[in-house]
């Protein structure tokens, strides 16, 4: 590279170093007045230093102006600084513009940041939402588990121990599962096997079998054992409907719902 390059590049510069010293936050509308300021002094300077239009009364414009009456002194004054007072307005147009458009700036990043915020709440909400949703299921689940237990366990000890049924005209019959259903256990461990849903179905088909039986269809029977049977096999369809749709179709749901049905044909709260 030539010495004159490198003299020009070194110029260049030195040229942009003055120019971020001078402003570091680049070229505004204030610079922009300064400049003019500063022009319109040295055109004024360089007007007064001019011949006089009276070379043999005054040496410059300036001792003319000097001598000039008041008044007209006064009238050149005001057009000297009507044109200052026409930049530094243009300049102030200027500033306001960019100010407001600084504010719309901020605004439009206030509204942004708050959009931002809001869905970042609603997807802690959502969050939340599913987190509530889930520990309610994981309750009703849990729930659903121990009455079925619990289910499980009376319709079991009418199995062992067939109780006494008294019908509404005053009527008992021994109310034996195994003899009244189609189906047949030879072992007790079999009917101990079975799941909450097939036993109530079996208790369902006995009292289905004793209503066919009875001549009377509004005698029927009721008694304390039953009672407690329905209560809980409404709560178990209860916490089922707060719970997965897996966990409703591993108790089969639908099916509870028409045992329970079933089950107000023939049983009483009391």
């Amino acid at each position: 590279m030539s010495e004159t390059a490198v003299g020009a590049e070194a110029h260049v510069a030195w040229h942009h170093r003055l120019w971020r010293w001078a402003c570091p936050q680049g070229w505004g509308p204030t610079d922009v007045g300064w400049t003019l300021t500063i022009a319109w002094e040295c055109v004024l300077i360089w007007i007064s230093i001019q011949p006089s239009s009276e070379p043999e009364r005054y040496p410059n414009k300036f001792y003319e102006f000097a001598n000039l009456k008041p008044s007209e002194m006064g009238d050149t004054l005001a057009g000297v600084f009507a044109v200052l007072a026409f930049v530094w307005i243009i300049v102030t147009v200027f500033l306001q513009s960019s100010e407001l458009r600084e504010q719309r700036n901020e605004f439009r990043q206030q509204r942004e940041a708050s959009q931002d915020m809001a869905r970042a709440m609603a997807a802690q909400a959502a969050i939340f939402e599913d987190e509530m949703r889930g520990r309610a299921e994981q309750s009703a689940e849990k729930q659903a588990r121990q009455l079925s237990e619990v289910l499980k366990s009376q319709i079991l000890a009418i199995f062992s121990s067939p109780p006494t049924l008294i019908f509404s005209n005053g009527e008992r019959l021994n109310f034996n599962i195994q003899t009244l259903i189609n189906k047949k256990y030879s072992k007790g461990s079999q009917i101990k096997a079975l799941d909450t849903h097939t036993l109530l179905s079996h208790f369902s088909e006995a009292l289905d079998k004793i209503s066919e039986t009875s001549a009377d269809k509004s005698n029927h029977p009721r008694f304390p054992e039953l009672n407690a049977i329905k209560s809980n096999l409404k709560l178990l369809t209860e916490s089922l409907e707060k719970a997965t749709n897996a966990t409703r179709l591993e108790f089969r749901y639908e099916d509870l719902l028409v045992l329970q049905n079933k089950f107000g044909n023939f049983l009483s709260i009391r």
